[in-house]
């Protein structure tokens, strides 16, 4: 198993299976993304980085599409950018 790797461990009750509504996180910083995704009932994976002395770090792209419905707790990956810096 990876260093990195993530266990995902349900105690307690059964794993919901309400679907859960993948929210528009792209734009948002990281704090703001996690928040979002962790009250929609999923999990965030971060790639890319989220901090830069510029303090302009915003999601660029998510694994899954907005408005999608999935199962409670899949994995959503988010990755993440310094947007101050141009073309």
């Amino acid at each position: 198993m990876p260093g990195n790797a993530s266990i995902i461990l349900y105690l307690g009750q059964e794993k919901p299976d309400t679907p859960c509504t993948v929210p528009n996180v792209v734009g948002k910083s990281a704090s703001e993304a996690n928040k979002a995704i962790t009250n929609a009932g999923l999990i965030m994976k971060v790639t890319g980085t989220t901090t830069a002395s510029s303090g302009n770090v915003y999601a660029i792209t998510q694994s899954l599409p907005a408005g999608t419905e999935v199962a409670a707790g899949t994995v959503v990956t988010v990755q993440f950018g310094d947007n101050s810096v141009l073309d």
